[in-house]
């Protein structure tokens, strides 16, 4: 009998439902994938504000990830908010511990920093703990255009912006960036940039209203060709400066096809 693939979301909880963890469980079980869940924070929100947040204890972090790992597993990880450079640091650790588990190192960050009301959920001093820990881990890191710009430094307003960027994410040590279109004017095209050895990167069609997946593969697809750009555990230890130089990027307008 053909097993159902699992994910784990490693992020905070919107009692809004908009995002979060609550938006993750409904974008796997639309995709027929098995969801988990490890709680990072507690947030009072709805469409109009974030009015509270609650931070998780950091041993409750790691304590949720050990039950999850070690008894249903994890065919892919996902990470969402983030709200301290102490989860941060604790997360990361605990991807480290299993890192001969393939699924953790099929890993989606999403570097969460504001919700979309504009309230801020990523502390000012966990953006470098973000950059320097949890992106060198990642198979895919998915900004949207002010999470780019707060990771880089840069100012983004045109394709040759988003080229600089996705270089620079990719130098700081992950596999792999989607550059999500959806805060400049016209249509919401996102961008994917691959930093592996051959270097390749393709235009992703219009977005669907779910967070973070994949346009062009089913969930059983996805899970099952991620080897080819989860790094090696070797390269989960290896300082951002080892990362695999970037090649050409390809822009919209450089391919109209969907991939």
């Amino acid at each position: 009998m053909r097993k159902t693939p699992t994910a784990m979301t490693i992020a905070g909880s919107d009692s809004g439902a908009g995002a979060g963890i609550q938006a993750d469980l409904k974008t796997f079980a639309a995709l027929g994938v098995y969801g988990t869940s490890v709680l990072t924070a507690i947030t009072a929100q709805n469409t109009v504000a974030v009015t509270a947040v609650h931070e998780i204890p950091t041993d409750v972090i790691e304590a949720q990830i050990d039950a999850v790992v070690s008894d249903i597993g994890a065919d892919a990880t996902k990470t969402g908010m983030l709200s301290s450079s102490a989860i941060i640091e604790c997360v990361t650790t605990a991807l480290k511990k299993y890192a001969q588990i393939p699924g953790l190192r099929r890993l989606v960050v999403d570097p969460v920093m504001v919700a979309k009301s504009g309230d801020t959920l990523l502390k000012e001093e966990a953006v470098g703990a973000l950059r320097d820990l949890l992106l060198p881990l990642a198979a895919v890191v998915t900004p949207n255009i002010p999470e780019a710009e707060t990771l880089t430094g840069l100012t983004i307003s045109t394709d040759e912006d988003i080229r600089k960027a996705a270089r620079q994410i990719v130098a700081m040590g992950a596999a792999s960036v989607v550059v999500k279109g959806g805060h400049r004017e016209g249509p919401a095209t996102d961008v994917y940039f691959d930093a592996g050895t051959s270097g390749s990167s393709h235009r992703l069609g219009s977005r669907r209203p779910t967070p973070t997946a994949p346009d062009a593969l089913s969930p059983q697809q996805w899970l099952r060709d991620w080897p080819r750009v989860s790094r090696p555990r070797t390269q989960w230890d290896k300082p951002r400066n080892s990362s695999p130089r970037p090649s050409a990027v390809l822009f919209p307008s450089d391919r109209d096809t969907v991939h």
